[in-house]
Formats: C-alpha cells, sequence, structure tokens
C-alpha cells in the first residue's frame, strides 16, 4: 500500500526528446519536484484504491483476469523516465476528451498466449502475451471515446475480457461506499468513498474538482482527501482536490450515542449526505 515519505520513489516522469535531462542522483531514478509526498510504489494507493500493478502482479501469480493500462496520449512520443520502483502513468479507463484523434499506447496485462483489442467494435489487432512476452500485450492507436474491448485467448478460447466505457460529461457526487455505524468509544472509524460519475454512473477519472467534507453530530472529521501523490493540500482540513474521479471521507466517532452526518459539498455538482447511527459499546459494528 503506498505510503507517506520516501517521496517519489514510484515516480513517473515524462519529457519530449528534444529535452536536455537533467543529472539523476546517486541512487539512480529521476529527481523528484515537490510537493511530492508519497513512495507512490504500492499496489494500492493511500484510500485503498487498486493500481494498475496489483493486476499486473495478480496475472503473473495465475488470476485469468485480463487488464487494460492506458497510457495518457499526452505523453505519446515522450521519454519516460521511471523512479527506481516506478510504473508507467496509466489509467484502466478510456477517458481522454481532450486527446481525441491523438495516438495512443495501450497495454493490455494477461496471461493467455494472445489479446486481441477491439475498439468501437473493430479490432485494432491481436498481440502476444502471457509468460514469453512479460505477461503484456501492446498495442498502438489513435484516442476515439466510445467502447474498448480486451479480449484473452488460449488455443483459441477466450480465457477472460475487460470493456471500458468512456465515461459522458460528469453530473454528480455519489457515494460508493458507505458505513452505517460507529461505535461511542472514541476510536471508531466510518470510511465514505466519494466519486465523481456521468449520467450512468461511470466514474469521470480526469476532473479536478476541490471538494470540502462536514460532519455534525457526535463524531469529527478525521481525515478528507485521496491518493495524490503530490499536494500541499491537508488530509485534516476537510477540502481536498479529486484524483482520478474520487475521494475518501473517514469520520471518527465520539463517547455520546446519537445520529452523525456527512456532507460533501463542492461548486459544481449537487451536495451529497450520508447519515450514520452512533452505538454504544460492545454493539457489534
Amino acid at each position: 500500500m503506498d505510503y507517506l515519505g520516501e517521496a517519489g520513489l514510484g515516480i513517473a516522469q515524462y519529457r519530449d526528446p528534444s529535452e536536455t535531462l537533467p543529472a539523476t542522483p546517486g541512487l539512480g531514478g529521476p529527481i523528484v519536484p515537490f510537493p511530492w509526498r508519497t513512495a507512490n510504489c504500492g499496489d494500492f494507493d493511500l484510500c485503498g484504491y487498486d493500481r494498475p500493478q496489483l493486476h499486473f502482479r495478480k496475472i503473473v501469480w495465475g488470476s485469468p483476469e485480463t487488464y487494460i493500462a492506458v497510457h495518457d496520449p499526452a505523453h505519446h512520443g515522450h521519454v519516460e523516465i521511471l523512479g527506481r520502483w516506478g510504473w508507467s502513468q496509466t489509467l484502466n479507463a478510456w477517458a481522454y476528451p481532450g486527446q481525441v484523434g491523438k495516438p495512443v499506447t495501450v497495454e493490455v496485462f494477461s496471461g493467455a498466449d494472445s489479446v486481441e483489442l477491439i475498439l468501437n467494435g473493430s479490432s485494432i489487432g491481436v498481440a502476444p502475451a502471457g509468460k514469453s512476452y512479460r505477461y503484456r500485450a501492446g498495442f498502438e492507436t489513435t484516442y476515439q471515446p466510445g467502447t474498448l474491448v480486451a479480449i484473452s485467448r488460449t488455443d483459441g478460447i477466450e480465457i477472460s475480457r475487460q470493456t471500458l466505457r468512456s465515461p459522458g460529461l460528469p453530473v454528480r457526487l455519489v457515494f460508493t461506499t458507505v458505513s452505517d455505524t460507529l461505535i461511542a468509544d472514541g476510536r471508531s472509524l466510518a470510511f465514505f468513498d466519494v466519486e465523481v460519475v456521468d449520467e450512468y454512473g461511470v466514474t469521470v477519472p480526469l476532473n479536478d474538482v476541490m471538494a470540502i467534507a462536514t460532519v455534525t453530530g457526535n463524531a469529527t472529521l478525521a481525515a478528507f482527501g485521496n491518493g495524490r501523490p503530490a499536494t500541499t493540500e491537508s488530509y485534516r482540513s476537510g477540502s481536498f482536490t479529486s484524483f482520478e474521479g474520487r475521494w475518501q471521507a473517514i469520520v471518527r466517532s465520539g463517547y455520546e450515542l446519537g445520529i452523525v452526518e456527512l456532507t460533501i459539498t463542492t461548486e459544481r455538482y449537487v451536495t451529497i449526505s450520508r447519515t450514520l447511527s452512533v452505538l454504544p459499546p460492545g454493539t457489534r459494528e
């Protein structure tokens, strides 16, 4: 899991080939700029959200899943510089509205013999995968919104597939993980994941929004933030900018019974809130 400290251990930087690259420190890897604060090398980010390397490692250890890792079209043709535990900056999403028509690299992690990539019903091609190809099938295409499908096959038989659909315009906030209760012991925690979604409930990842979290009732806001690796924002302030369309709020109980309400407010979207009950100690959460 990602952690604070050893900032930028897993950084990925992208530079135009014509740029003069700066000297690297003695231990190797790129110079990490302020305000990086996390190591950025975990299979999970600070909030426990899965990252591409988690799925790659699962596949190496035998998972039959197919996982699509899309490189940002804005970095296409650039030189990639990785930290010592760095991982390419990719999204498991087909969501680059400002890059329509631009070339894009798509990697598919798979333990199968081959992978076929299909964009909006048309096959981009078939590429080898599996152990002999380091569990990666690579494709080059141009970004067009719609539906991207990767199908893994061994001996011509489909093993698994993954489908990514481009989100529409962001329209609202939703709670995707909700806790129902707290215990009045002063240390019970409830976790709330919040996402920006389109009209069909698809997460809109590249959409930075400032949100404010407030708690009323017999509890306090312990933290509000996300897995953004480089930021000066505080997890204790109650305000934070979204990262990949997400936030996480953590509510801590007090010592009194009652009802608690968590509210998330932004300037763009309708305010959302959830209530939970603070129960007596000894009650099973």
